[in-house]
């Protein structure tokens, strides 16, 4: 046994070093080794690879890396982590558990740097979904506020009114059901 997460339990192989197994613990995580395999190619290369998963989902095989196990560790190369989320992330994709308050979803890769460990929750971005759609029931309007992350990137939140978001809330659906599914 390597880690643990809320839904995942992650084991090492003890012949080969540099490959980890995530193994769902609960219906809820049973699509998550999935949607990583799928989500790599938008994050890529600041992830951990997803090698391939099992056709029931349960069982995911990734690149081992050095995880992340402190606050102090992930101070140091915030920097790194807040250029990624700016340049790979803002914009084209909406992601859940990037902030600082799950730096234990972030690892190093050797010779690289910092890459996230746990990321089922990637979404492309729908651009039009940016403005706060709270009803105000007293005064028979939607809210209309600007999202956006707060400042650690941990939620999405409207401005205005306060309202926190969900990534899937604010992904693109595609219309004639290729890839992308609502969550």
């Amino acid at each position: 046994r390597f880690a643990s997460g809320t839904h995942r339990v992650v084991y090492r192989h003890l012949d080969y070093p540099y490959l980890i197994a995530k193994i769902s613990l609960n219906k809820s995580s049973l699509m998550d080794n999935v949607r990583e395999f799928q989500n790599q190619a938008f994050l890529k290369p600041f992830c951990c690879k997803c090698f391939e998963v099992d056709q029931t989902g349960m069982i995911g095989l990734f690149e081992k890396v050095d995880p992340i196990l402190s606050r102090e560790e992930f101070a140091s190369i915030a920097g790194d982590i807040f250029d990624f989320i700016n340049e790979k992330i803002i914009g084209k994709y909406i992601v859940d558990d990037i902030g600082t308050e799950s730096f234990m979803n972030y690892g190093l890769r050797r010779g690289f740097g910092p890459v996230l460990l746990d990321y089922p929750e990637v979404y492309p971005l729908d651009g039009n979904k940016l403005y706060c759609n709270k009803f105000d029931q007293n005064t028979g309007l939607f809210c209309g506020g600007v999202l956006d992350y707060d400042p650690g990137f941990n939620t999405v939140f409207c401005q205005k009114c306060g309202r926190t978001y969900e990534a899937r809330e604010l992904q693109l659906l595609e219309k004639n059901n290729e890839v992308i599914k609502k969550g």
